[in-house]
């Protein structure tokens, strides 16, 4: 069920209440029930029943006159200083610690947005309370801090509006910039693919690498209401799992949501467009890297494990995949890093209308990932991305064993002629 408000409470026995003693009075007037005449507070000759309708249609009239339920409230005292004039003079760094971002990038984000405003509906006639520009800092402030810092108390504060406009701004961002993810996060053409392949073929010797792949969980702040026990995770928290393609230039090519944190990556990678349509995706012999945690695929070349790690050629070759795969994890590292919102996401999933919102957000923070590494913005915090996922235990194909033997003699050769080969 949806969170209700004590105001709709309130309507709703208000609206009983009536219904009620309108009930009662009609019968009292039709004659089935008799009339009792009362002749207190000067109103002689009035039943008690038509005085409790009256009382009754009063009360509902005054909530529906009023739009919060308790009136009378202490105005708490604030000041736009900060957010509204102060945070624009500020400092390119201190800029950036507050906005996660470079002015630069922000700028192209703003464009970005007002071209996807101008080819949508045209705007309302009334201009908004907030500027467009306030309603972009006060979102962008949220999903760059974590804890306390990204709630909404603290918002408020620093931007000196209501909690309620704090909601209403990051809303409205996030849905804006989550319509930005059909142009800002993209799967790359063959011309592109060929380019990223040239790349790990010339400088690590894997032929047809156009990328590497990784799962993470993003942990939520607050236990969700809706189905708890699915999004408790191995590590003993709740969250929902964010699976990522990435290129070697740590642009994020494909997003795979809708999976509990109780999920691993080989079920997530299964439902993801990429291995589902591999034909729309891939030209052959193209392929990603992957973790131990994936499953291996004609198109995901995962290292050796167990004993089969221990020889000196498959030593090799998994020290050399990992040398090009750690990218994905850096990607992670840096989107944790810079939205860091994504540590402990402040989102109660109470229905499946707010996990789907909870998407949104992780979706926004990958297009503007994608925004900033565009217009190289690259310098942001890093946290710990590396992956945490457990061994794939699910035997793979033949076609995937063919296709890592045919990567590791490739991978092989080229160590052997730079004398990386370590035997």
């Amino acid at each position: 069920m949806g969170r209700v408000s004590l105001r709709q409470i309130a309507l709703r026995r208000a609206v009983r209440r009536v219904r009620f003693f309108s009930a009662l009075v009609c019968l009292e007037v039709g004659g089935f029930l008799p009339q009792n005449s009362m002749g207190v507070c000067g109103v002689p000759g009035v039943s008690a029943t038509s005085l409790l309708f009256l009382c009754a249609r009063q009360a509902l009239r005054d909530l529906l006159q009023n739009r919060y339920l308790r009136m009378g409230r202490v105005p708490l005292p604030k000041s736009r200083d900060w957010g509204w004039r102060v945070l624009d003079d500020l400092p390119d760094h201190h800029w950036r610690v507050f906005m996660r971002m470079s002015r630069a990038a922000y700028a192209h984000l703003k464009q970005l947005l007002s071209e996807q405003a101008a080819e949508g509906t045209p705007p309302r006639r009334r201009r908004p309370s907030i500027p467009l520009d306030v309603q972009y800092k006060v979102a962008l402030f949220r999903l760059g801090h974590y804890g306390n810092s990204a709630g909404v108390v603290y918002a408020s504060n620093m931007f000196g509006l209501s909690c309620g406009a704090v909601v209403s701004c990051t809303n409205m961002f996030v849905r804006r910039v989550r319509r930005l993810a059909d142009k800002q996060i993209v799967w790359p053409d063959a011309e592109r693919r060929k380019e990223l392949a040239d790349y790990a073929w010339s400088t690590f010797g894997f032929r047809g690498c156009i990328g590497s792949v990784d799962g993470t969980t993003v942990p939520l702040a607050y236990a969700p209401s809706y189905q708890p026990w699915t999004f408790w995770d191995r590590h003993d928290r709740y969250s929902m799992h964010l699976l990522l393609a990435c290129d070697h230039d740590r642009t994020i090519l494909s997003v795979t949501l809708g999976f509990t944190g109780a999920a691993g990556d080989p079920l997530v990678q299964r439902h993801a467009e990429w291995q589902r349509q591999p034909g729309r995706h891939f030209a052959p012999l193209e392929y990603l890297l992957g973790d131990k945690g994936m499953h291996r695929t004609a198109r995901v070349v995962c290292p050796y494990k167990g004993n089969a790690a221990l020889t000196t050629e498959n030593v090799n070759f998994n020290f050399q995949l990992a040398r090009l795969r750690v990218i994905a994890e850096h990607v992670i590292g840096i989107l944790k890093g810079r939205w860091m919102s994504l540590l402990g996401l402040r989102c109660q999933i109470t229905t499946e209308k707010d996990f789907k919102a909870a998407m949104d957000w992780i979706i926004a923070c990958c297009v503007l990932h994608n925004i900033c590494n565009s217009v190289g913005d690259d310098d942001a915090e890093v946290v710990d991305g590396t992956s945490d996922s457990t061994e794939d235990v699910s035997p793979a194909s033949q076609t995937a064993e063919e296709t890592r033997e045919r990567v590791k003699q490739d991978v092989l050769a080229f160590m052997r002629a730079t004398g990386e080969f370590k035997g």
